[in-house]
């Protein structure tokens, strides 16, 4: 309870510092799940005076841990070399990746997540599940054991992000190793016709319906915060 008393402190005093980034009125400078925090800048200057904010409310009760904290760039220039942001004297690390709520975060132009790391976790539970399914010789009933325990990992998170033509191709690659595997096809208009008699989808159709179903979700709830990003991202692909 103390520690939700004390970060609730640092919201208050990062939105009315307005240092961070905002969406119209609506502040985003720093978002919190549990125990993490993340701090959204659109400069590291402005970063460093946020993390001086934290350091001064925290001061007198607990310290942050600098080694578990990290900076992860976004943007055209994310590749130029800047000054160094500290936390408690300790200069933090820029990283190219960073694990947030089980997804990988990618630094880059643009926001993304890691697919190589959705796709190792998928190919281990896959090649996991294929030998636990030794003794079941019925390759449709592994198919649909492979759909309901394994497909998951390899779509984790992905309605959240905008994905490339070139990202949808790579993970229906991945998971049409699983038509291979199981039915020796690897063509794509057997694999299509395969899938009208097992009443599957393409992954890329399925990937663009969870996202609609995910933004159709965030209109429907209360959030107000959700609601102005929503809006946000409309109008950027009304722009693209």
């Amino acid at each position: 309870i103390l520690f939700t008393v004390y970060v609730n402190d640092i919201l208050e005093k990062l939105k009315t510092s307005e240092l961070g980034c905002k969406i119209g009125e609506l502040y985003f400078g720093c978002l919190m799940y549990a125990d993490d925090l993340v701090l959204i800048s659109s400069s590291v200057t402005m970063l460093q005076k946020m993390l001086h904010i934290c350091e001064n409310v925290m001061f007198e009760c607990m310290i942050f841990n600098a080694k578990k904290s990290m900076i992860l760039r976004l943007g055209c220039n994310f590749k130029h070399k800047c000054m160094g942001v500290y936390l408690n004297s300790t200069q933090l690390l820029f990283v190219e990746r960073a694990k947030y709520l089980g997804v990988v975060l990618l630094s880059g132009k643009r926001f993304k997540i890691s697919l190589a790391d959705l796709k190792a976790n998928f190919y281990k539970s896959f090649n996991g599940l294929l030998y636990r399914c030794k003794g079941i010789q019925d390759e449709v009933v592994k198919f649909y054991l492979i759909n309901t325990f394994c497909k998951p990992f390899l779509v984790y998170s992905c309605e959240s992000v905008k994905l490339l033509v070139s990202e949808y191709r790579s993970l229906q690659h991945a998971w049409n190793c699983v038509y291979y595997r199981l039915f020796g096809i690897s063509d794509a208009n057997v694999i299509d016709e395969l899938n009208g008699h097992l009443n599957q989808l393409l992954l890329m159709c399925e990937l663009r319906n969870r996202r609609c179903k995910f933004l159709n979700k965030i209109g429907a709830g209360n959030n107000a915060l959700l609601h102005s990003l929503l809006l946000y991202l409309v109008k950027c692909q009304c722009h693209e």
